[in-house]
């Protein structure tokens, strides 16, 4: 399958005051597919006269230069999908809490031409065709939670036309669809000039003006798992995780996997990892960028690996136990002092070679000790060794 994706999602947002919107169970999942991005604009140049039956932009544009702040609190997001399903997302922590209220907040007056995350999680998928963001309830069309902040320090509370619960509600014409195996970003470009209404007697009202613009990439990624030598593996589990999503398959028996479709672009780690019967595990690591729109191979090796698996007999039950390998040149390469639940020290990722094994303990309250050289690792198989601690 080909990735696929989508891009230039240009739908015009008609904006209203709030309605008390439906409660809803957040995602326990940890891939985010969702996140919403705002951005400073000005939108003269651009009409939303499709989208409303009369166009925000023949306002004019209010004069900021009084205004040093414009403060929106936020207690949730919502999207609002096909049939009335409803996504509730919790705003983005890291915008901060200016006004020291125990809540996440915006200075719209602040926002810039750089992106500022305000939410980012995990939703069902399918087509959403409202973007909710609720501030608390309270009382009033000129609740507290949304206000200005004017340069000589006073406090200015905004008006929500129709005096319902504050919040903006923004409509999505169109809809926008988001996926389990991407990352749909959805960019709100929010005109503070155009949206800012000030009244005949003084009094400031919210009229968002705002364009969105949206983004669901995807890049496939498939590869081939082999031994050394070119035989193919079967069963090999391939985890590709990134800083927000991790996806798990199996090779089949010709050694190959696929993921259709991974969220790009990003930075995922790849492990390839088999156990054998004899609990031998073969494992190689990559670090891969993949882009979005593009199928990126990603191959992997087993190296020759065998292990040691290494059983303990005394007098009485030992403790303080350590375990410790060294190679022929007498270089350690591995130690254990934590037994299975049978009691051996399992080491499972040893390259065929000649081994030297030691072991310390403490037994009946003195020091004991025990040691086995030339221990044969073959590639494969699990080399079983039993040592007496004396």
């Amino acid at each position: 399958m080909k990735p696929t994706a989508f891009r230039g999602l240009s739908a015009a947002l008609l904006l209203a005051s709030l309605l008390a919107g439906c409660g809803s169970t957040p995602s326990n999942a940890q891939q985010p597919n969702f996140q919403a991005l705002l951005v400073a604009a000005d939108l003269s140049g651009a009409s939303l006269a499709q989208a409303a039956p009369f166009d925000p932009l023949r306002r004019p544009r209010t004069d900021l230069s009084s205004i040093a702040r414009v403060v929106v609190n936020l207690e949730r997001i919502e999207l609002v999908g096909e049939e009335g399903r409803v996504a509730l997302l919790q705003p983005n922590p890291a915008l901060g809490d200016s006004d020291g209220d125990g809540r996440p907040d915006i200075d719209l007056r602040a926002l810039s031409g750089k992106a500022t995350p305000i939410v980012k999680g995990t939703i069902p998928a399918g087509i959403y065709t409202q973007f909710r963001l609720f501030s608390p309830a309270e009382l009033g069309s000129e609740a507290p939670s949304v206000y200005l902040v004017m340069k000589d320090g006073s406090r200015v509370p905004l008006r929500i036309p129709s005096g319902q619960q504050t919040g903006l509600k923004l409509v999505i014409q169109g809809g926008f669809n988001v996926r389990v195996d991407a990352t749909t970003t959805l960019t709100l470009a929010f005109d503070l000039g155009h949206s800012l209404v000030q009244t005949g007697n003084g009094r400031f009202m919210l009229k968002p003006v705002v364009k969105a613009s949206g983004d669901v990439s995807s890049g496939a990624v498939n590869g081939t798992v082999t031994f050394k030598g070119g035989r193919a593996v079967q069963d090999a589990g391939v985890e590709a995780r990134s800083a927000d999503n991790t996806y798990l398959t199996l090779t089949n028996a010709e050694g190959l996997y696929n993921f259709p479709a991974v969220a790009a672009p990003a930075t995922y780690e790849f492990t390839f990892r088999l156990q054998t019967p004899a609990n031998v595990v073969y494992l190689s690591r990559k670090t891969v960028s993949i882009p979005a729109n593009a199928t990126t191979i990603v191959n992997a090796e087993f190296e020759l690996t065998g292990g040691i698996t290494v059983s303990l007999k005394s007098a009485a039950a030992p403790g303080n136990v350590t375990v410790t390998l060294k190679d022929a040149s007498k270089a350690t390469v591995a130690s254990s002092t934590q037994a299975d639940a049978s009691g051996r020290y399992v080491f499972s990722t040893l390259p065929p070679g000649t081994y030297s094994v030691s072991a310390s303990a403490m037994v009946g309250g003195a020091a004991a000790s025990g040691q086995a050289s030339g221990v044969l690792v073959e590639d494969f198989q699990m080399t079983s060794l039993e040592i007496e601690l004396k």
